[in-house]
């Protein structure tokens, strides 16, 4: 197995001095080396058929490599869902209450993003709607936390919640609008305009706008696990100069990885050109989502006609996946490209 994940190396300041003699000798000796952070890596463990995760590994079967380097381990921890809280949670009634559920351990939080920018009306948004509600009722457990999202809801008007009523009214209410330039709020009459070229340059910063404030939001409620399901056909770097959209979506993958999101995406067109792209690349509207999964370290599903295989496979990376610590090598607050093996064959 070998699985690549960016991770953020944190640069921590070493206390200062405070005699003049110190501060001499300090200047004289260059920087003080900085103290490495530990770093957390969820990690998806199967065979090559991915029929089952593989559940019996010990610390000595993992290898962590940052550029060939091997990474201490400090420490490596089998998560179930087997594992989770069992009886019923406290609905959630306030904001304050959604940090406070969160960092309960077992509680997995679900973010699904449907992008009705660019999702198609008809067939593939009722694909949606019924491939995403049946998730809901079936692996969203009681202690679980979700949201739904499409682009111009407010983030901040939103709060996670156990309600599963509530999720699939959302979930119902979402029809997608890929082609259809009509604005259909103040927002976009006003801001966004009329001409194709300026609407589908808007959407896709919209887009990219809500998943990277998304990521802000669930990040910053420390969750054991927290997961970002986008639904969408994909939106393409728009193009060079003041056009380019590559450090929005930059950023969006930096807040992601700071906190030990992984995004699933799944491409929601129901046609047969869904061959092999370079995950490298992010210039095509389904090379978007294969590389916003492999810089988070989750899946894309790229073909729509698969999007309940691939939500049962989202279900089966939960249901066990393994916690490692580790002590990196170098501390200089860039990120990190970290390759993962198993000493263990196929």
């Amino acid at each position: 197995l070998s699985l690549v994940l960016a991770v953020s190396s944190l640069a921590l300041a070493q206390g200062s001095s405070t005699s003049d003699g110190d501060r001499a000798a300090a200047a004289a000796a260059g920087p003080a080396p900085a103290t490495p952070a530990t770093v957390r890596i969820d990690a998806v463990v199967t065979d090559r058929t991915r029929r089952a995760p593989i559940t019996d590994l010990r610390p000595a079967d993992f290898e962590v490599l940052d550029n060939g380097v091997p990474q201490k381990i400090v420490s490596v921890e089998l998560r179930t869902r087997a594992s989770s809280p069992e009886g019923p949670s406290p609905p959630i009634l306030s904001a304050e209450d959604d940090p406070r559920a969160a960092k309960q351990p077992g509680t997995h939080l679900f973010a699904f993003v449907l992008d009705e920018f660019h999702v198609e009306a008809g067939a593939d948004s009722a694909r949606v709607r019924s491939a995403i509600t049946k998730f809901i009722d079936e692996q969203v457990q009681p202690a679980d936390l979700a949201l739904v999202v499409k682009p111009l809801d407010s983030l901040t008007a939103l709060r996670f919640t156990r309600d599963r009523t509530a999720l699939r009214a959302a979930v119902e209410s979402f029809e997608g609008r890929k082609g259809d330039l009509e604005p259909r709020t103040r927002f976009e009459e006003q801001y966004i305009g009329r001409a194709p070229a300026a609407i589908a340059l808007a959407r896709a910063q919209i887009a990219t706008a809500t998943l990277r404030e998304l990521a802000m939001k669930v990040g910053e409620l420390q969750a054991d696990r927290a997961l970002i399901v986008l639904v969408s056909e994909g939106f393409p770097r728009a193009g060079p100069g003041r056009l380019s959209r590559n450090s929005d979506v930059q950023g969006l993958v930096r807040a992601a990885t700071r906190f030990n999101l992984a995004m699933y995406t799944f491409n929601t067109a129901n046609r047969d050109d869904v061959g092999a792209i370079d995950p490298a690349k992010n210039d095509t509207a389904r090379g978007m989502l294969q590389w916003l999964a492999v810089q988070t370290g989750g899946q894309a599903m790229l073909d729509g006609r698969a999007m309940e295989p691939g939500l049962r496979r989202l279900s089966d990376d939960l249901s066990a996946y393994y916690v490692l610590t580790c002590q990196p090598e170098r501390s200089d607050g860039r990120f990190h490209a970290l390759e993962i093996k198993t000493s263990r064959r196929n």
